[in-house]
């Protein structure tokens, strides 16, 4: 399980709730209970940025409580040093930003992960940076410096190419082989962090950089023994045109797997499906991907129900932490790595960003929603045909459906009631979808006469022998 940390809203753990880096023209929150606002100038650009105060040390301090959760690995929103709070302007790829700490704090925090077998995956910003980096900046001031080349000047220097127009987030020229040598370079960008023993590298935008250069970025991740590439790609990664061009991201040589947020788009239609139409719609879009995608590439995605860049999936179930819990089962049944975005598991609420980055709500948490997370965690981890099966449904009545995974050995299976009726399972208007008929006549089996009560889910796991994997 991975847990994606938005560094200034998780933990600060200086003595006294210090802040350090404090940086010009922004403001630290009174209480970590208040809601993230942006205040904005009369152009509609973010004037002021506002903090928390999350740090590496106050991560590293909760690493008890990540162990206890059942996760394996944290992704962390970008950490370099930048203006913002969500630190995607970058102003220097080779810098920690002082806020979160020093080079040493983050060390330290990698070796206590890694002693509790707790990897870690960063965030790759390398399609913009921040109009006051110190590539811009110098870009800006004078034509001769090599940084002037990295970007794509529509009329010197005022008017640039920019990300979705933000001009505070001027665009990198992805194609310039100076700019591709300073994060690809054994001596770039990637290099110098890989070497601090990272795990993985999670790329924004990847649909946005050149298939070039992410061959070149898996590349020198795999020089340095860094192995996991995962993609922001928001719709099926496998059939990906931009601008006309396919994007191979299934040949090998370039992503290892995406952010899932179809998974998400199929979670959340089905709990909200008004119909059993709409929910075997959900389910053939599930389906869809599950055929479109190589298993391995299948199996490596980060699969997630929210993220920075969604509003929180409580908010999106109408504040039903029942609904919530079923949201979860479903996260750790589907084929992929579930990736839970920092506070879901605690109950934290919120709109769209920025209201989804609120502070993680200490000694506040929902103990209903992290028991079941935790529950789900040993379950996935105690059955690997939730890592490694094929999938397959039994469609059951409106409201009532169950996931099935199976492999070689084991058959388990996930039954949901949304409904707000405890219910008796029938075999007898049991429909069974995409699953060989001796499975789905067992997952039948299993769940004929199960009792599942109202909006809660049924785990049920079957050792399979030789007559019934035939």
């Amino acid at each position: 399980m991975v847990y994606q940390i938005f560094p200034d809203r998780f933990n600060n753990g200086n003595p006294h709730g210090e802040i350090q880096g404090r940086k010009k023209d922004s403001f630290i929150y009174a209480t970590k209970e208040d809601s993230p606002y942006y205040i904005k100038d009369g152009h509609g650009d973010i004037a002021r940025w506002d903090f928390f105060g999350g740090n590496f040390e106050g991560i590293r301090q909760k690493i008890p409580y990540l162990k206890d959760l059942g996760v394996t690995a944290i992704y962390l929103n970008s950490i370099f040093q930048a203006s913002s709070n969500h630190r995607y302007d970058t102003q220097d790829f080779m810098k920690i930003d002082p806020m979160l700490g020093t080079e040493e704090d983050f060390k330290n925090l990698i070796k206590d992960l890694h002693k509790n077998r707790i990897a870690l995956i960063l965030d790759g910003v390398f399609n913009h940076v921040g109009a006051d980096s110190k590539y811009f900046l110098s870009a800006v001031t004078d034509k001769t410096v090599p940084y002037y080349s990295w970007f794509n000047f529509i009329n010197y220097p005022t008017k640039y190419q920019s990300w979705w127009g933000v001009t505070t987030l001027p665009e990198v020229n992805k194609n310039n082989a100076d700019y591709q040598n300073f994060i690809c370079g054994p001596d770039g960008v990637l290099a110098k962090w890989t070497r601090m023993h990272v795990d993985g590298c999670r790329l924004d935008v990847a649909d946005e950089l050149p298939m070039p250069l992410l061959r070149e970025i898996r590349e020198r991740l795999q020089n340095e023994d860094c192995h996991a590439l995962i993609g922001e790609v928001w719709e099926d990664a496998s059939h990906k045109f931009v601008n006309s061009e396919f994007r191979t991201y299934m040949a090998g040589d370039n992503l290892t797997g995406t952010m899932n947020y179809p998974v998400r788009n199929f979670i959340v239609s089905l709990l909200q499906a008004n119909n059993e139409t709409e929910e075997v719609a959900a389910m053939n879009d599930l389906e869809n991907l599950v055929e479109n995608y190589p298993k391995a590439f299948l199996e490596n995605c980060l699969n997630n129900i929210g993220t920075h860049d969604t509003a929180r999936i409580k908010t999106v179930l109408g504040g039903d932490e029942q609904l919530v819990a079923l949201a979860f089962g479903l996260l750790f049944s589907v084929p992929g790595v579930p990736c839970i975005y920092y506070g879901d598991e605690a109950g934290l609420e919120g709109d769209k960003d920025p209201d989804n980055r609120r502070y993680f709500p200490w000694g506040k948490e929902s103990d209903f929603l992290e028991k079941e997370v935790k529950e789900l965690a040993h379950w996935r981890r105690e059955n690997r045909a939730l890592v490694d099966g094929k999938v397959g449904y039994v469609k059951i009545a409106y409201g009532i459906n169950a996931l099935v995974r199976y492999n070689q050995r084991e058959l388990v299976i996930c039954c949901y009631n949304k409904t707000d009726q405890d219910m008796i399972l029938d075999a007898g208007k049991f429909q069974t979808y995409c699953l060989p008929e001796k499975i789905g006549e067992l997952a039948s089996d299993i769940l004929d006469q199960e009792s599942v009560a109202q909006k809660a889910y049924l785990l049920k796991t079957f050792k399979l022998d030789r007559n019934e994997k035939e």
